[in-house]
Protein backbone atom coordinates (compact mmCIF):
# COMPACT_ATOMS: atom_id res chain seq x y z
CA UNK A 1 0.00 0.00 0.00
CA UNK A 2 3.16 2.29 0.34
CA UNK A 3 3.61 2.15 -3.16
CA UNK A 4 0.39 4.15 -3.71
CA UNK A 5 2.41 7.05 -1.40
CA UNK A 6 4.95 6.87 -3.58
CA UNK A 7 3.08 6.59 -6.96
CA UNK A 8 2.23 10.77 -6.21
CA UNK A 9 -1.74 10.19 -6.36
CA UNK A 10 -2.83 9.46 -2.45
CA UNK A 11 -5.75 10.90 -2.16
CA UNK A 12 -6.64 11.74 1.87
CA UNK A 13 -9.96 10.09 2.71
CA UNK A 14 -11.55 13.36 4.33
CA UNK A 15 -11.04 15.17 1.04
CA UNK A 16 -14.38 12.85 0.04
CA UNK A 17 -17.69 13.22 0.85
CA UNK A 18 -19.10 9.62 0.69
CA UNK A 19 -22.90 9.48 -0.47
CA UNK A 20 -24.80 5.98 -1.30
CA UNK A 21 -23.86 2.54 -1.47
CA UNK A 22 -24.27 1.99 -5.42
CA UNK A 23 -22.59 -1.78 -5.79
CA UNK A 24 -20.51 -4.58 -4.21
CA UNK A 25 -18.46 -7.48 -4.43
CA UNK A 26 -16.83 -10.27 -1.95
CA UNK A 27 -14.11 -7.69 -1.77
CA UNK A 28 -15.04 -4.09 -2.03
CA UNK A 29 -18.34 -1.96 -1.90
CA UNK A 30 -19.00 1.06 -3.91
CA UNK A 31 -19.67 4.42 -2.81
CA UNK A 32 -21.21 7.36 -5.12
CA UNK A 33 -19.17 10.52 -3.49
CA UNK A 34 -17.90 14.22 -3.97
CA UNK A 35 -14.65 14.87 -4.41
CA UNK A 36 -13.45 18.62 -5.03
CA UNK A 37 -16.96 19.19 -6.35
CA UNK A 38 -16.63 16.44 -8.75
CA UNK A 39 -19.43 13.63 -8.43
CA UNK A 40 -16.35 9.99 -7.99
CA UNK A 41 -17.15 6.70 -7.70
CA UNK A 42 -15.10 5.01 -4.04
CA UNK A 43 -14.21 1.86 -4.51
CA UNK A 44 -13.48 0.73 -0.66
CA UNK A 45 -11.90 -2.33 0.05
CA UNK A 46 -13.04 -4.69 2.49
CA UNK A 47 -10.59 -5.45 4.99
CA UNK A 48 -12.23 -8.58 6.82
CA UNK A 49 -11.62 -10.19 3.32
CA UNK A 50 -8.62 -9.12 1.91
CA UNK A 51 -5.61 -11.43 1.06
CA UNK A 52 -2.70 -11.25 -0.86
CA UNK A 53 -3.86 -11.46 -4.26
CA UNK A 54 -6.41 -9.01 -3.70
CA UNK A 55 -3.53 -6.29 -2.40
CA UNK A 56 -1.91 -7.54 -5.94
CA UNK A 57 -5.08 -6.89 -7.97
CA UNK A 58 -5.57 -3.56 -6.00
CA UNK A 59 -1.62 -2.38 -6.86
CA UNK A 60 -2.34 -3.59 -10.54
CA UNK A 61 -5.25 -1.14 -10.79
CA UNK A 62 -3.40 1.50 -9.22
CA UNK A 63 -0.12 1.05 -11.58
CA UNK A 64 -2.61 0.60 -14.53
CA UNK A 65 -4.76 3.90 -13.84
CA UNK A 66 -1.47 6.25 -13.43
CA UNK A 67 -1.04 6.32 -17.36
CA UNK A 68 -4.31 5.62 -18.77
CA UNK A 69 -5.75 8.59 -20.36
CA UNK A 70 -8.89 8.03 -22.71
CA UNK A 71 -12.44 8.84 -23.24
CA UNK A 72 -13.29 5.28 -23.51
CA UNK A 73 -11.56 4.40 -20.24
CA UNK A 74 -12.85 5.30 -16.44
CA UNK A 75 -10.55 8.17 -15.69
CA UNK A 76 -9.44 7.77 -12.07
CA UNK A 77 -8.51 10.53 -9.74
CA UNK A 78 -6.47 8.69 -7.42
CA UNK A 79 -6.33 6.69 -4.16
CA UNK A 80 -6.77 6.41 -0.60
CA UNK A 81 -4.86 4.71 1.82
CA UNK A 82 -6.34 4.60 5.15
CA UNK A 83 -9.22 3.28 4.47
CA UNK A 84 -7.88 1.83 1.23
CA UNK A 85 -9.58 3.25 -1.87
CA UNK A 86 -9.51 3.52 -5.89
CA UNK A 87 -11.48 6.73 -6.54
CA UNK A 88 -12.38 7.14 -10.21
CA UNK A 89 -14.91 9.23 -12.31
CA UNK A 90 -18.86 8.63 -11.15
CA UNK A 91 -20.75 6.71 -14.36
CA UNK A 92 -24.18 8.09 -13.92
CA UNK A 93 -26.24 5.01 -15.85
CA UNK A 94 -24.37 2.51 -14.31
CA UNK A 95 -22.59 -0.82 -15.70
CA UNK A 96 -23.62 -2.33 -19.45
CA UNK A 97 -24.99 -5.32 -17.71
CA UNK A 98 -27.41 -3.32 -15.61
CA UNK A 99 -28.49 -1.53 -18.90
CA UNK A 100 -29.35 -4.05 -21.14
CA UNK A 101 -31.53 -5.73 -18.64
CA UNK A 102 -33.51 -2.56 -17.64
CA UNK A 103 -36.88 -4.12 -19.94
CA UNK A 104 -38.50 -0.92 -19.82
CA UNK A 105 -35.94 0.74 -20.93
CA UNK A 106 -36.04 1.31 -24.64
CA UNK A 107 -32.68 1.29 -26.63
CA UNK A 108 -32.62 1.88 -29.78
CA UNK A 109 -30.48 -0.44 -32.27
CA UNK A 110 -28.01 2.91 -33.23
CA UNK A 111 -27.52 3.90 -29.50
CA UNK A 112 -26.43 -0.07 -28.94
CA UNK A 113 -24.37 -0.03 -32.18
CA UNK A 114 -22.60 3.70 -30.61
CA UNK A 115 -21.59 1.37 -27.43
CA UNK A 116 -20.11 -1.31 -28.56
CA UNK A 117 -18.07 0.94 -31.03
CA UNK A 118 -16.94 2.95 -27.51
CA UNK A 119 -16.10 -0.14 -25.94
CA UNK A 120 -14.30 -1.25 -29.42
CA UNK A 121 -12.31 2.06 -29.32
CA UNK A 122 -11.87 1.88 -25.58
CA UNK A 123 -10.20 -1.78 -25.88
CA UNK A 124 -8.24 -0.39 -29.16
CA UNK A 125 -6.30 1.66 -26.37
CA UNK A 126 -5.16 -1.06 -24.50
CA UNK A 127 -4.08 -3.00 -26.70
CA UNK A 128 -2.03 -0.75 -28.54
CA UNK A 129 -0.84 1.19 -25.04
CA UNK A 130 3.22 0.40 -24.84
CA UNK A 131 3.51 -2.06 -23.63
CA UNK A 132 0.06 -3.82 -24.42
CA UNK A 133 -2.15 -4.19 -21.78
CA UNK A 134 -4.80 -7.16 -22.32
CA UNK A 135 -7.80 -6.52 -19.85
CA UNK A 136 -8.64 -10.27 -18.96
CA UNK A 137 -12.39 -9.60 -17.22
CA UNK A 138 -14.04 -7.91 -20.43
CA UNK A 139 -17.74 -8.51 -19.37
CA UNK A 140 -20.66 -6.04 -19.70
CA UNK A 141 -20.78 -5.61 -15.87
CA UNK A 142 -17.26 -4.14 -15.94
CA UNK A 143 -17.96 -1.63 -18.75
CA UNK A 144 -20.00 1.94 -17.62
CA UNK A 145 -21.96 4.46 -18.86
CA UNK A 146 -21.93 7.94 -18.24
CA UNK A 147 -24.67 10.36 -18.54
CA UNK A 148 -24.29 11.26 -22.24
CA UNK A 149 -24.35 7.45 -22.82
CA UNK A 150 -20.55 7.65 -23.63
CA UNK A 151 -19.66 4.06 -22.65
CA UNK A 152 -16.35 3.42 -20.97
CA UNK A 153 -13.77 0.60 -19.82
CA UNK A 154 -13.50 -0.54 -15.79
CA UNK A 155 -11.67 -2.69 -13.17
CA UNK A 156 -8.37 -3.12 -14.17
CA UNK A 157 -8.12 -5.15 -10.99
CA UNK A 158 -7.22 -8.43 -12.97
CA UNK A 159 -5.48 -6.66 -16.36
CA UNK A 160 -1.76 -7.55 -16.93
CA UNK A 161 1.08 -5.67 -18.98
CA UNK A 162 1.64 -8.48 -21.89
CA UNK A 163 5.15 -9.76 -21.21
CA UNK A 164 7.33 -12.05 -23.80
CA UNK A 165 6.26 -14.69 -22.69
CA UNK A 166 2.69 -16.22 -23.17
CA UNK A 167 0.48 -15.58 -19.94
CA UNK A 168 -1.19 -18.87 -18.09
CA UNK A 169 -3.86 -18.98 -15.57
CA UNK A 170 -7.63 -18.84 -15.06
CA UNK A 171 -9.09 -15.14 -15.05
CA UNK A 172 -12.18 -13.22 -15.75
CA UNK A 173 -15.70 -14.61 -15.38
CA UNK A 174 -16.79 -18.02 -16.87
CA UNK A 175 -19.43 -17.00 -19.26
CA UNK A 176 -17.07 -14.33 -21.19
CA UNK A 177 -13.57 -16.30 -20.92
CA UNK A 178 -11.51 -17.44 -24.00
CA UNK A 179 -11.64 -20.96 -24.16
CA UNK A 180 -7.73 -20.79 -23.96
CA UNK A 181 -8.10 -18.95 -20.75
CA UNK A 182 -10.42 -21.32 -19.48
CA UNK A 183 -7.97 -24.33 -20.42
CA UNK A 184 -5.32 -22.14 -18.47
CA UNK A 185 -3.43 -22.26 -21.40
CA UNK A 186 -1.14 -19.49 -23.02
CA UNK A 187 -2.92 -16.58 -24.20
CA UNK A 188 -2.67 -13.28 -25.41
CA UNK A 189 -4.79 -9.80 -25.96
CA UNK A 190 -6.66 -12.30 -28.46
CA UNK A 191 -8.88 -13.60 -25.24
CA UNK A 192 -10.30 -9.94 -24.78
CA UNK A 193 -11.48 -10.31 -28.17
CA UNK A 194 -13.58 -13.31 -27.41
CA UNK A 195 -15.33 -11.36 -24.29
CA UNK A 196 -15.77 -8.51 -26.51
CA UNK A 197 -17.72 -11.32 -28.96
CA UNK A 198 -19.92 -12.60 -25.84
CA UNK A 199 -20.72 -8.74 -25.18
CA UNK A 200 -21.83 -7.91 -29.17
CA UNK A 201 -24.35 -10.94 -28.51
CA UNK A 202 -25.46 -9.02 -25.22
CA UNK A 203 -26.19 -5.79 -26.81
CA UNK A 204 -28.30 -7.85 -29.72
CA UNK A 205 -30.45 -10.11 -27.33
CA UNK A 206 -30.23 -8.06 -24.03
CA UNK A 207 -30.15 -11.41 -22.32
CA UNK A 208 -27.30 -13.32 -19.24
CA UNK A 209 -25.26 -15.69 -21.56
CA UNK A 210 -25.79 -19.19 -21.00
CA UNK A 211 -28.74 -18.62 -18.65
CA UNK A 212 -29.65 -21.35 -17.86
CA UNK A 213 -26.33 -22.93 -17.41
CA UNK A 214 -24.06 -22.79 -14.34
CA UNK A 215 -20.50 -20.98 -14.81
CA UNK A 216 -18.29 -24.36 -14.27
CA UNK A 217 -21.01 -25.98 -17.37
CA UNK A 218 -20.06 -22.96 -19.53
CA UNK A 219 -16.49 -23.57 -19.17
CA UNK A 220 -16.53 -26.76 -19.91
CA UNK A 221 -19.01 -26.87 -23.06
CA UNK A 222 -16.85 -23.31 -24.42
CA UNK A 223 -14.02 -24.98 -23.88
CA UNK A 224 -14.22 -28.90 -25.28
CA UNK A 225 -17.34 -28.42 -27.33
CA UNK A 226 -17.33 -25.02 -28.45
CA UNK A 227 -20.45 -23.56 -27.21
CA UNK A 228 -21.42 -20.31 -28.14
CA UNK A 229 -24.45 -18.54 -27.17
CA UNK A 230 -27.56 -19.11 -29.52
CA UNK A 231 -27.45 -16.72 -31.98
CA UNK A 232 -30.81 -15.53 -32.79
CA UNK A 233 -32.17 -15.27 -36.68
CA UNK A 234 -33.36 -11.74 -36.69
CA UNK A 235 -29.50 -10.76 -36.16
CA UNK A 236 -28.19 -8.66 -39.14
CA UNK A 237 -25.68 -11.02 -40.70
CA UNK A 238 -22.74 -8.32 -40.80
CA UNK A 239 -22.95 -8.35 -37.15
CA UNK A 240 -23.47 -11.61 -36.52
CA UNK A 241 -20.27 -12.45 -38.70
CA UNK A 242 -18.04 -10.32 -36.91
CA UNK A 243 -19.64 -11.35 -33.38
CA UNK A 244 -18.19 -15.18 -34.88
CA UNK A 245 -14.87 -13.65 -35.67
CA UNK A 246 -14.23 -12.71 -32.42
CA UNK A 247 -15.20 -15.59 -30.46
CA UNK A 248 -13.80 -18.02 -32.90
CA UNK A 249 -11.71 -21.13 -31.09
CA UNK A 250 -8.98 -20.49 -32.60
CA UNK A 251 -7.17 -16.88 -30.65
CA UNK A 252 -5.48 -16.11 -34.22
CA UNK A 253 -8.34 -16.12 -35.74
CA UNK A 254 -10.24 -13.34 -34.14
CA UNK A 255 -9.47 -9.90 -35.64
CA UNK A 256 -7.53 -6.44 -33.67
CA UNK A 257 -9.54 -3.77 -32.51
CA UNK A 258 -8.72 -1.85 -35.02
CA UNK A 259 -10.62 -4.19 -37.65
CA UNK A 260 -13.41 -4.38 -35.30
CA UNK A 261 -14.12 -0.53 -35.06
CA UNK A 262 -14.00 -0.41 -39.20
CA UNK A 263 -16.20 -3.38 -38.94
CA UNK A 264 -18.62 -1.96 -36.44
CA UNK A 265 -18.38 1.55 -38.68
CA UNK A 266 -19.46 0.10 -41.70
CA UNK A 267 -22.24 -1.73 -40.04
CA UNK A 268 -23.81 1.39 -38.34
CA UNK A 269 -23.01 3.52 -42.13
CA UNK A 270 -25.70 0.55 -43.73
CA UNK A 271 -28.27 0.96 -40.55
CA UNK A 272 -28.35 4.99 -40.95
CA UNK A 273 -28.54 3.90 -44.97
CA UNK A 274 -31.51 1.31 -44.49
CA UNK A 275 -33.17 3.94 -42.18
CA UNK A 276 -32.67 7.13 -44.56
CA UNK A 277 -34.32 4.88 -47.23
CA UNK A 278 -37.38 3.65 -44.66
CA UNK A 279 -37.78 7.60 -44.01
CA UNK A 280 -37.83 8.43 -47.84
CA UNK A 281 -40.86 5.45 -48.25
CA UNK A 282 -42.61 6.54 -45.20
CA UNK A 283 -42.78 10.41 -46.55
CA UNK A 284 -43.92 9.15 -50.27
CA UNK A 285 -46.42 7.07 -48.78
CA UNK A 286 -47.86 10.35 -46.96
CA UNK A 287 -47.54 12.06 -49.59
CA UNK A 288 -49.40 9.86 -51.97
CA UNK A 289 -51.91 9.78 -49.19
CA UNK A 290 -52.32 13.73 -49.06
CA UNK A 291 -52.51 13.38 -52.72
CA UNK A 292 -55.06 11.01 -53.24
CA UNK A 293 -57.02 12.93 -50.36
CA UNK A 294 -56.83 16.35 -52.37
CA UNK A 295 -58.42 14.36 -55.59
CA UNK A 296 -61.25 13.36 -53.28
CA UNK A 297 -61.83 16.48 -51.63
CA UNK A 298 -62.12 17.88 -55.55
CA UNK A 299 -64.97 15.03 -56.63
CA UNK A 300 -67.05 15.95 -54.15
CA UNK A 301 -66.37 19.75 -54.79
Amino acid sequence: IENVQLSGIEIPFSAIKPGRRVGAGAFAVVYEGKYRGQSVAVKHLQLANINEKVILDFHTEVAMIKSLRHPNIVHAMGACIDPICLVTEFCTRGSLFGILHKKTLKLPWELRLKLAMDAARGMRFLHTHKPTIIHRDLKSLNLLVDEQWTLKVTDFGLSRFKSQQLMTGQCGTFQWMAPEVVASQSYTEKADVYSFGVNLWELWTRKVPYGKLQPMQVAVAVMSKGKRPGVPDDMPSAYRSLMEACWEQKPEKRPPFTEIMLRLKDIAVELKKENEMKQRKAQQVENNAMENGDETADLLC
